[in-house]
Protein backbone atom coordinates (compact mmCIF):
# COMPACT_ATOMS: atom_id res chain seq x y z
CA UNK A 1 0.00 0.00 0.00
CA UNK A 2 1.21 3.51 -0.84
CA UNK A 3 0.09 6.98 0.14
CA UNK A 4 1.18 9.65 -2.30
CA UNK A 5 1.74 13.08 -0.78
CA UNK A 6 3.70 15.89 -2.39
CA UNK A 7 4.47 17.29 1.06
CA UNK A 8 3.23 17.00 4.63
CA UNK A 9 2.59 19.87 7.04
CA UNK A 10 5.00 20.24 9.92
CA UNK A 11 2.25 21.82 12.02
CA UNK A 12 -1.51 22.40 11.96
CA UNK A 13 -3.63 24.65 14.15
CA UNK A 14 -5.89 24.06 15.90
CA UNK A 15 -4.31 20.68 16.56
CA UNK A 16 -7.00 17.93 16.79
CA UNK A 17 -4.82 15.42 18.68
CA UNK A 18 -6.63 14.47 21.90
CA UNK A 19 -4.20 11.80 23.10
CA UNK A 20 -0.92 10.19 22.03
CA UNK A 21 0.40 6.89 23.41
CA UNK A 22 3.75 5.21 22.83
CA UNK A 23 3.63 1.66 24.19
CA UNK A 24 6.16 -1.11 24.65
CA UNK A 25 4.96 -4.64 25.37
CA UNK A 26 7.50 -7.07 26.73
CA UNK A 27 8.33 -10.23 28.62
CA UNK A 28 10.16 -10.14 31.95
CA UNK A 29 10.73 -12.40 34.90
CA UNK A 30 10.87 -9.44 37.29
CA UNK A 31 7.83 -8.54 39.40
CA UNK A 32 6.14 -5.33 38.29
CA UNK A 33 7.00 -3.74 41.66
CA UNK A 34 10.72 -4.13 40.91
CA UNK A 35 10.31 -2.35 37.60
CA UNK A 36 8.19 0.32 39.27
CA UNK A 37 10.81 0.99 41.95
CA UNK A 38 13.55 1.50 39.39
CA UNK A 39 11.34 3.65 37.18
CA UNK A 40 10.15 5.87 40.02
CA UNK A 41 13.62 6.32 41.51
CA UNK A 42 14.90 7.50 38.13
CA UNK A 43 12.01 9.80 37.19
CA UNK A 44 10.56 10.97 40.52
CA UNK A 45 12.06 14.45 40.19
CA UNK A 46 10.17 15.08 36.95
CA UNK A 47 7.24 12.69 37.52
CA UNK A 48 6.46 13.17 41.21
CA UNK A 49 2.92 11.79 41.28
CA UNK A 50 2.62 8.01 41.64
CA UNK A 51 -0.77 6.28 41.77
CA UNK A 52 -2.28 2.84 41.54
CA UNK A 53 -4.74 2.25 38.70
CA UNK A 54 -8.23 0.73 39.11
CA UNK A 55 -7.23 -2.62 37.55
CA UNK A 56 -5.45 -3.43 40.83
CA UNK A 57 -8.88 -3.58 42.51
CA UNK A 58 -9.63 -6.67 40.43
CA UNK A 59 -8.55 -9.92 42.16
CA UNK A 60 -5.16 -11.11 40.89
CA UNK A 61 -6.53 -14.51 39.84
CA UNK A 62 -8.87 -12.70 37.41
CA UNK A 63 -6.23 -10.22 36.22
CA UNK A 64 -3.77 -12.99 35.46
CA UNK A 65 -6.25 -15.06 33.47
CA UNK A 66 -8.22 -12.43 31.56
CA UNK A 67 -6.61 -11.89 28.10
CA UNK A 68 -8.17 -8.42 27.95
CA UNK A 69 -6.08 -7.42 30.99
CA UNK A 70 -2.83 -9.06 29.91
CA UNK A 71 -1.22 -5.75 28.94
CA UNK A 72 -3.09 -3.51 31.37
CA UNK A 73 -1.18 -0.87 33.31
CA UNK A 74 -1.12 -1.15 37.11
CA UNK A 75 0.65 2.10 38.03
CA UNK A 76 0.87 5.66 36.70
CA UNK A 77 3.56 8.30 37.13
CA UNK A 78 2.56 11.80 36.04
CA UNK A 79 3.39 15.48 35.92
CA UNK A 80 1.43 18.41 34.50
CA UNK A 81 2.19 17.39 30.90
CA UNK A 82 2.84 13.67 30.56
CA UNK A 83 2.13 10.27 32.06
CA UNK A 84 4.07 7.02 32.28
CA UNK A 85 2.06 3.84 32.79
CA UNK A 86 3.50 0.49 33.85
CA UNK A 87 2.13 -3.02 34.07
CA UNK A 88 3.76 -6.45 34.37
CA UNK A 89 3.97 -6.74 30.57
CA UNK A 90 3.67 -3.19 29.25
CA UNK A 91 5.02 0.32 29.58
CA UNK A 92 3.67 3.46 27.92
CA UNK A 93 4.41 7.16 27.67
CA UNK A 94 1.24 9.20 27.27
CA UNK A 95 0.56 12.76 26.16
CA UNK A 96 -3.00 12.98 27.49
CA UNK A 97 -3.92 16.64 27.09
CA UNK A 98 -3.04 19.34 24.60
CA UNK A 99 -0.42 17.85 22.31
CA UNK A 100 2.99 19.25 23.17
CA UNK A 101 4.58 18.53 19.80
CA UNK A 102 6.72 15.68 18.50
CA UNK A 103 10.14 17.03 19.50
CA UNK A 104 9.36 17.17 23.22
CA UNK A 105 7.24 14.04 23.24
CA UNK A 106 9.67 11.87 21.25
CA UNK A 107 12.60 12.89 23.45
CA UNK A 108 10.70 11.65 26.50
CA UNK A 109 9.70 8.40 24.75
CA UNK A 110 13.29 7.63 23.82
CA UNK A 111 14.62 8.52 27.28
CA UNK A 112 12.03 6.39 29.09
CA UNK A 113 12.27 3.37 26.80
CA UNK A 114 16.06 3.52 26.83
CA UNK A 115 16.06 3.57 30.63
CA UNK A 116 13.75 0.55 30.71
CA UNK A 117 16.17 -1.28 28.42
CA UNK A 118 19.14 -0.34 30.62
CA UNK A 119 17.54 -1.95 33.66
CA UNK A 120 18.19 -5.28 31.88
CA UNK A 121 14.91 -6.57 33.30
CA UNK A 122 13.26 -6.80 29.88
CA UNK A 123 13.97 -10.31 28.63
CA UNK A 124 12.13 -9.91 25.32
CA UNK A 125 10.44 -6.93 23.61
CA UNK A 126 7.17 -8.10 22.08
CA UNK A 127 5.66 -5.03 20.46
CA UNK A 128 6.16 -1.31 20.07
CA UNK A 129 3.30 0.94 19.09
CA UNK A 130 2.57 4.62 18.52
CA UNK A 131 -1.08 5.62 18.72
CA UNK A 132 -2.69 8.98 18.00
CA UNK A 133 -6.35 9.77 18.64
CA UNK A 134 -7.59 12.96 16.95
CA UNK A 135 -10.94 14.46 17.92
CA UNK A 136 -13.14 16.74 15.81
CA UNK A 137 -15.68 18.51 17.97
CA UNK A 138 -19.32 18.71 16.84
CA UNK A 139 -18.45 17.30 13.43
CA UNK A 140 -19.12 14.16 11.40
CA UNK A 141 -15.62 13.83 9.99
CA UNK A 142 -16.18 11.16 7.32
CA UNK A 143 -17.57 13.54 4.64
CA UNK A 144 -14.32 15.53 4.98
CA UNK A 145 -12.13 12.51 4.28
CA UNK A 146 -10.97 10.90 1.04
CA UNK A 147 -13.25 8.00 1.73
CA UNK A 148 -16.25 6.47 -0.02
CA UNK A 149 -18.73 3.89 1.25
CA UNK A 150 -21.41 3.02 -1.29
CA UNK A 151 -24.02 0.32 -1.87
CA UNK A 152 -25.60 0.18 -5.32
CA UNK A 153 -24.51 3.75 -5.89
CA UNK A 154 -25.95 5.00 -2.61
CA UNK A 155 -23.70 6.52 0.04
CA UNK A 156 -23.75 4.68 3.36
CA UNK A 157 -21.95 7.43 5.21
CA UNK A 158 -24.24 8.49 8.03
CA UNK A 159 -24.19 9.91 11.50
CA UNK A 160 -23.08 6.75 13.30
CA UNK A 161 -20.50 5.08 11.06
CA UNK A 162 -17.59 3.24 12.69
CA UNK A 163 -14.89 2.16 10.21
CA UNK A 164 -11.91 -0.07 11.04
CA UNK A 165 -9.12 -1.18 8.73
CA UNK A 166 -5.77 -2.97 9.12
CA UNK A 167 -2.97 -2.90 6.56
CA UNK A 168 0.83 -2.96 6.21
CA UNK A 169 2.85 0.18 5.53
CA UNK A 170 6.59 0.79 6.01
CA UNK A 171 6.88 -2.62 7.71
CA UNK A 172 4.33 -1.60 10.36
CA UNK A 173 0.88 -2.99 11.02
CA UNK A 174 -1.41 0.03 10.78
CA UNK A 175 -4.84 0.07 12.39
CA UNK A 176 -7.16 2.89 11.35
CA UNK A 177 -10.43 3.43 13.20
CA UNK A 178 -12.80 6.26 12.32
CA UNK A 179 -15.92 6.97 14.37
CA UNK A 180 -18.41 9.48 13.05
CA UNK A 181 -20.21 9.74 16.38
CA UNK A 182 -17.93 9.78 19.43
CA UNK A 183 -17.54 11.45 22.81
CA UNK A 184 -14.46 13.10 24.28
CA UNK A 185 -14.11 12.44 28.02
CA UNK A 186 -17.68 11.19 27.98
CA UNK A 187 -19.02 14.71 27.40
CA UNK A 188 -18.15 16.50 24.17
CA UNK A 189 -19.60 15.01 20.99
CA UNK A 190 -17.78 14.77 17.68
CA UNK A 191 -15.72 12.35 15.58
CA UNK A 192 -12.43 10.53 16.01
CA UNK A 193 -9.60 9.34 13.82
CA UNK A 194 -7.64 6.71 15.74
CA UNK A 195 -4.32 5.59 14.22
CA UNK A 196 -2.26 2.80 15.82
CA UNK A 197 1.13 2.09 14.21
CA UNK A 198 2.61 -1.21 15.43
CA UNK A 199 5.77 -3.28 15.01
CA UNK A 200 5.88 -6.69 16.68
CA UNK A 201 7.86 -9.92 16.76
CA UNK A 202 11.07 -8.02 16.07
CA UNK A 203 14.03 -8.79 18.35
CA UNK A 204 15.61 -5.45 17.43
CA UNK A 205 12.67 -3.32 18.60
CA UNK A 206 14.71 -1.67 21.37
CA UNK A 207 18.08 -1.87 19.63
CA UNK A 208 16.61 0.23 16.81
CA UNK A 209 14.42 2.27 19.14
CA UNK A 210 15.03 5.74 17.68
CA UNK A 211 14.59 4.51 14.12
CA UNK A 212 11.39 2.63 15.00
CA UNK A 213 9.83 5.56 16.86
CA UNK A 214 10.66 8.11 14.16
CA UNK A 215 9.46 5.86 11.34
CA UNK A 216 6.24 5.06 13.22
CA UNK A 217 5.60 8.78 13.62
CA UNK A 218 6.29 9.46 9.93
CA UNK A 219 3.94 6.62 8.99
CA UNK A 220 1.18 7.97 11.21
CA UNK A 221 1.50 11.44 9.69
CA UNK A 222 1.52 9.99 6.19
CA UNK A 223 -1.78 8.18 6.79
CA UNK A 224 -3.44 11.06 8.65
CA UNK A 225 -2.74 13.73 6.07
CA UNK A 226 -3.60 11.36 3.23
CA UNK A 227 -7.06 10.97 4.74
CA UNK A 228 -8.01 14.66 4.81
CA UNK A 229 -9.53 16.36 1.80
CA UNK A 230 -7.47 19.38 0.70
CA UNK A 231 -10.20 21.93 1.45
CA UNK A 232 -10.70 20.49 4.94
CA UNK A 233 -6.97 20.46 5.68
CA UNK A 234 -6.81 24.20 4.87
CA UNK A 235 -9.11 24.86 7.84
CA UNK A 236 -6.25 23.74 10.09
CA UNK A 237 -3.83 26.38 8.77
CA UNK A 238 -1.12 23.91 7.73
CA UNK A 239 2.47 25.06 7.92
CA UNK A 240 5.12 23.61 5.58
CA UNK A 241 8.88 23.73 5.45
Amino acid sequence: MKFNLDKMPIKISPCPIAEAVAELRFETSAPVEVLLTKLYEHFKATFPKLEKLPVLDIPSVIRDNDPNLRYAAYYRLSNNKYQMQLGPRSFSVVDPKEYTGWTSYSNLIKEAFQFLQETKLITKPVRIGLRYISFFENLAVLPNLKFELNLSGNSLIGASNVIRSEFELNSFKCIVQIANNALLNGKTSGSTIDLDIIRENDAAILTNLTKNIELAHDTEKQIFFSLLKEDYLKKFNPEYL
